[in-house]
Formats: C-alpha cells, sequence, structure tokens
C-alpha cells in the first residue's frame, strides 16, 4: 500500500489501517470502520465497491 500510505505520510499522517473489505465483516472491523476519518479505496475491482 506504500502508493497510498507514503502520500499520508508526506503529511505527517502515519495513524492508518488497511482493512481489506469482506462481504461478512467483523464486528471489530465496523467498529474500526465507523471510528474512522476517511477512506482511501484502490486496488482490484473498485468499481464493484
Amino acid at each position: 500500500m506504500p502508493k497510498y500510505t507514503g502520500v499520508l505520510e508526506q503529511y505527517d499522517i502515519a495513524n492508518f489501517l488497511y482493512l481489506s473489505l469482506s462481504p461478512i465483516p467483523s464486528t471489530a472491523f465496523l467498529e474500526q470502520l465507523s471510528s474512522c476519518s476517511g477512506i482511501a479505496i484502490g486496488g482490484g475491482d473498485t468499481e464493484l465497491y
């Protein structure tokens, strides 16, 4: 994910997670997702997200 995280790090943004999307997300996944301040979607078939 350096393509995305590298740009964030240039602006001193270092608190981020990589979450792989799932059709059946766990409770922990949903908690992390609901508390985030932004989402970057990249790679694969992004038009399906």
